[in-house]
């Protein structure tokens, strides 16, 4: 079976871009019938804050001439591919699928379009112009891929009967990592901008190391120097530990020694930082955004808060540090969660039945 894979490749460091490397690594080592031609479609640049619109179009757009041109050389070459597979994060990369999309269909060539974000409802109840863009890539496509509930049962009430979910997956389920619920370090992994919800979460942590002197919170990701010198200008980075951006193996290293990780973004899909804090046995605080509540339940292996909201953020930091045992409690849950739904192995298979019938049983 040949596919071709259109999606994000590190560097720079993400969610997707590392699902990516982490599913390219185990098909080539595990699945030798399988062959995956793959198209990296990250830019060049890492652009954390402050990227200007035109600036962004004009990189979007170059990039989508690249991706057109190595996907045409492709099927140029191969005239056998089974399955094109586009990842998409909807706004400019509809256009780009789009494009795809019709090629694929043109030459009868079955194609799997994957949505990696959790806006999908939100996207549809707005007539804008993403709207017309997304159901018209979805119209396009044999089978869509979400990673939601909520995203399904929005786009079967506009009539697809095309839609499953499929959730991320995590490398190694059996990570051997015991809690030290006694650590004094609480953890941010993401970009470093407005959107992962940064400023709350420094508006929170002036409070808290007020109050909790001796505890730390690191910051790894990405990031834009002007922004940075904003946050700084603006907030008090007091027992903070700034570590900018880190390899993956690196990042898992800080993350393993948590007390908890933070992630209070506004918009999300179903962020692999979650399953790999779950994995080693790492509450969580998050917001109510994209597949977060699904993954985590009602506080059986973390907080779930609400977007924008610091004293949410203040609560679940305190109810870490103050009540231990509900903290264990929290990591053993996590662990447990993340065997039995999110193994690699288990959401590979899913994914070889959609390649090969367009279905997800």
């Amino acid at each position: 079976m040949k596919i071709i894979l259109v999606s994000p490749y590190p560097p720079p460091y993400g969610g997707i871009a590392n699902w990516t490397k982490l599913l390219l690594t185990r098909i080539s080592e595990n699945d030798k019938d399988i062959q995956i031609l793959h198209i990296n479609s990250a830019p060049k640049k890492t652009f954390a804050e402050g990227i200007s619109f035109i600036r962004r179009i004009f990189d979007g757009a170059k990039k989508f001439f690249d991706i057109k041109k190595q996907f045409n050389s492709f099927l140029k070459n191969n005239s056998d591919i089974d399955c094109v597979h586009l990842i998409n994060t909807a706004s400019l990369s509809l256009l780009r699928d789009i494009s795809i999309l019709k090629k694929c269909n043109k030459k009868n060539i079955k194609c799997v379009l994957q949505f990696r974000i959790g806006s999908i409802p939100k996207i549809l109840s707005k007539k804008k112009l993403e709207r017309k863009w997304l159901i018209k890539a979805c119209k396009k496509a044999n089978k869509i891929l979400v990673l939601d509930s909520k995203s399904k049962i929005a786009l079967e009430n506009i009539g697809f009967n095309n839609v499953s979910v499929v959730p991320n997956f995590i490398d190694n389920v059996n990570v051997n990592n015991v809690y030290n619920s006694r650590s004094k370090d609480f953890i941010f992994i993401g970009w470093v901008v407005k959107t992962k919800g940064i400023e709350e979460l420094l508006s929170a942590w002036e409070k808290i190391s007020e109050k909790y002197s001796d505890y730390v919170l690191k910051i790894v990701g990405p990031y834009n120097d002007k922004y940075l010198k904003y946050l700084k200008d603006n907030f008090s980075f007091k027992n903070i530990i700034f570590c900018g951006e880190k390899s993956h193996e690196d990042t898992l290293k800080e993350l393993s020694g948590s007390k908890a990780l933070i992630l209070p973004s506004y918009t999300e899909g179903f962020p692999n930082v979650i399953l790999e804090a779950m994995a080693y046995q790492i509450p969580c605080i998050a917001t109510d955004v994209g597949a977060i509540k699904d993954m985590l339940g009602n506080g059986d292996a973390g907080f779930v808060i609400r977007p924008k909201n610091v004293d949410d953020l203040i609560y679940g930091i305190e109810k870490i540090i103050n009540d231990e045992d509900n903290a264990i409690n929290l990591a053993k849950n996590a662990k447990a969660i993340v065997v039995e739904k999110y193994s690699i192995q288990h959401v590979i298979q899913q994914l070889k039945e959609v390649w090969k019938n367009g279905e997800n049983k």
